[in-house]
């Protein structure tokens, strides 16, 4: 025999080959460790109605006003049992689902920080350049900035003046003359005019530079 077949009480099924199917789902259907169907164990899904979700346990019953973990995600069910998405508050703390249920960890909402657990960290900011009038800062995830010193951005240095703007063009900068180019970064191993800016942005005084192509004086102008 194949398929499902009663014998006495119980449902039992047969694979193809005769072989009885045991503690195993055939389709929706679980069959234990004897082989018997049992109809009051179900399959742990998914269950949509409308355009809204809930979590059916083996047990026919789903979680309500609370996390639940499932294939490695967390989701949150509201008291109705209905999968949440977008922001929720849960006691004290806010969290973010995205549109499929899971929570966000460790990752940027927007302008929003949410942490390896999954709480919304106002305190922490997300890094970026403002623009106030024509003038820009870069704002630290600490809400801070740099002032009277470099920065490494995105691979870029960049120099700000003592309130924290973004300064272009010439600058001296201890005993040492830069230069930053409109967009703020620094330029390195290149011309500008006349006078050259080494690897470490520094412009060249007194030396040869290029692999001794060429001569700039105690000015830095170039002149062999």
């Amino acid at each position: 025999m194949t398929g499902w077949q009663k014998v006495g009480d119980n449902w039992y099924y047969l694979y193809n080959d005769g072989v009885m199917a045991s503690d195993t789902w055939i389709g929706e259907d679980y069959v234990d460790a004897t082989g018997a169907w049992r109809p009051e164990i179900l399959k742990e899904k998914w269950i949509s109605s409308g355009e809204k979700w809930w979590y059916r346990h083996s047990d026919g019953s789903y979680t309500t006003s609370n996390w639940e973990w499932i294939n490695g995600k967390w989701y949150y069910f509201d008291a109705s049992g209905w999968m949440m998405t977008g922001w929720q508050k849960v006691g004290n703390e806010w969290y973010y689902l995205y549109s499929n249920g899971v929570m966000a960890a460790d990752s940027w909402i927007g302008e929003n920080y949410v942490d390896a657990t999954g709480v919304w960290r106002p305190e922490i900011l997300k890094e970026k350049w403002i623009s106030s009038g024509e003038k820009w800062w870069y704002r630290h995830s600490d809400g801070s900035y740099t002032a009277l010193n470099w920065k490494k951005i995105d691979g870029k240095w960049y120099y700000f003046d003592a309130s924290g703007w973004m300064v272009t063009g010439w600058q001296k900068v201890g005993d040492n003359w830069y230069y930053l180019y409109d967009d703020g970064v620094m330029a390195s191993d290149t011309w500008v005019g006349n006078y050259y800016l080494k690897s470490d942005g520094t412009m060249a005084v007194s030396e040869w530079v290029q692999d001794g192509k060429y001569y700039v004086d105690e000015n830095g102008l170039w002149v062999a």
